[in-house]
């Protein structure tokens, strides 16, 4: 489920949690719960949008500015390299470690 879930943020395009969840075939929450399981494991960035301070931090120059609400606090998530790789890799485990 996790190699599907990066798979389907390869794409490249904003992708709903609702969206994510729907593919997956489990609750939104469950979708969050992963998302911060790799982010914390290095698979993903979160691009929580903060509000103005954070528009000053570099938001221009954001891949995801144009799906991002600044000041409505939220997340965006993007794949790492890592992350890539692991969503590029056919028939094996992704590994935490790695």
């Amino acid at each position: 489920m996790i190699r599907k879930l990066l798979a389907l943020m390869a794409g490249g395009a904003p992708v709903a949690l609702t969206e994510l969840a729907q593919a997956l075939e489990v609750r939104p929450r469950e979708v969050e719960a992963m998302l911060r399981q790799l982010t914390e494991l290095g698979y993903l960035q979160d691009l929580a949008c903060k509000g103005d301070a954070n528009k000053a931090a570099g938001c221009s120059g954001c891949a995801a500015r144009n799906g991002c609400h600044v000041g409505a606090p939220q997340h965006l998530w993007t794949l790492t390299s890592k992350g890539r790789r692991a969503a590029r890799m056919k028939g094996r485990c992704v590994d935490p470690h790695a």
